[in-house]
């Protein structure tokens, strides 16, 4: 889909252009920006024709027709927005705010990284029980309080506040991002799994590169208006406002999660249907017996979750859930063919090296840009 590719690329940079440098290097209501805006959008509109008569498009918008998987594109599109904005923006307020050195402002953003994991290794466990939509709106309630705490703390510069609400906004992101990518996969044939998890990702980095521009105007524009990049008050005031957008976003994201169609605990995980209670009675045919004592199979809990736990898992390997998450994936993957916790530890995975790598990449820009912090 040459064509298609041609004219998405030609829309969204002269959207991005404009919003860049609107403002900036021309003004808002000069020929550059109507070029920018106006030949971006007309790009956007014909590659919409053209994508509906293309063989193989780059997004397949029958697909579209689909509310969740509508919304579960536009809930990636602002994870990837409000993931860049904290990790781009969040460093260079510290720095010029109160003078911190990259290496910390940098570890501080890194906070994120460590909430991140935490709720992205139970997530799974979570859906599983109460359902994707139910695991999706917690994180992004989690997110969007931690996003407006970082809009609160913007006035007032200090590390330790800033890591805090990344921390928080870490962890809502890790009930998020996973579970709006798989359920989106699941509820496809596998023709057609390619086609949504393509338009995720495409969401995601999307909203990380509008995200950075929007925020970027933001930011220049106060900055302008103000002292410039070299005054701190001005700093703290740009970097406030880049916030307050950034709570925007995460409330955006919430509204979207909260329009995906309510779906039942392991409607598309491959969880087991409910057990009726005799089948569960010691001796019916759904109780799993272990050395001692009988475990029953409970209501939405996976057999083989069961037998594990009284056959294999010690009492102390039972409480990490990281194991309980993989071996439950495996058992899926293997025995039952479904690839739903393969795929969502890999993307766990994916997510975590990638805002592993946003945070080092912070740290080394700025060590290398000032050298002589460097030990």
């Amino acid at each position: 889909d040459y064509v298609g590719t041609a004219l998405l690329t030609l829309g969204l940079t002269g959207i991005i252009l404009g919003v860049l440098e609107g403002g900036n290097a021309w003004a808002w209501l000069s020929p550059q920006s109507l070029i920018c805006f106006v030949g971006g959008a007309a790009a956007i509109v014909v590659f919409a024709l053209v994508e509906r008569r293309a063989a193989e498009p780059i997004i397949d918008f029958r697909l579209i027709s689909s509310r969740l998987i509508l919304t579960t594109p536009l809930a990636s599109f602002a994870v990837g927005a409000l993931l860049t904005g904290v990790t781009s923006f969040a460093p260079a307020y510290l720095e010029g705010s109160i003078g911190v050195v990259p290496l910390l402002s940098g570890l501080a953003v890194a906070a994120m990284t460590l909430g991140w994991p935490l709720s992205a290794a139970n997530a799974g466990r979570l859906y599983l029980r109460r359902g994707f939509r139910f695991t999706a709106l917690i994180g992004s309630a989690i997110a969007t309080i931690g996003a407006l705490g970082l809009a609160l703390i913007g006035p007032y510069p200090n590390a330790f506040s800033l890591a805090a609400v990344a921390f928080v906004i870490g962890f809502g992101l890790g009930w998020t991002a996973a579970p709006t990518l798989i359920v989106a996969q699941a509820s496809v044939g596998w023709g057609e799994r390619g086609a949504v998890t393509g338009m995720n990702t495409f969401a995601r980095s999307a909203g990380a590169a509008v995200g950075v521009a929007v925020y970027g105007a933001i930011s220049n524009a106060v900055m302008a208006a103000g002292g410039g990049s070299g005054d701190p008050a001005t700093v703290v005031h740009a970097s406030t406002w880049v916030f307050i957008a950034a709570a925007v976003t995460a409330a955006l994201m919430l509204l979207a999660i909260l329009a995906m169609p309510k779906d039942r605990a392991g409607e598309y995980s491959g969880a087991p249907a409910a057990v009726p209670a005799e089948a569960c009675a010691p001796g019916g045919p759904g109780a799993v017996r272990a050395p001692g004592r009988p475990v029953r199979a409970a209501r939405g809990i996976n057999h083989f979750a069961a037998a594990a736990a009284s056959r294999h898992w010690s009492s102390r390997a039972s409480l990490d859930p990281l194991r309980v998450v993989a071996e439950l994936a495996l058992h899926r993957f293997v025995v039952r063919g479904n690839h739903a916790q393969l795929r969502l530890l890999l993307q766990q995975a994916m997510d975590l090296l990638q805002l592993a790598a946003s945070a080092l990449r912070v740290v080394v820009d700025h060590a290398l840009a000032e050298p002589e912090l460097l030990p």
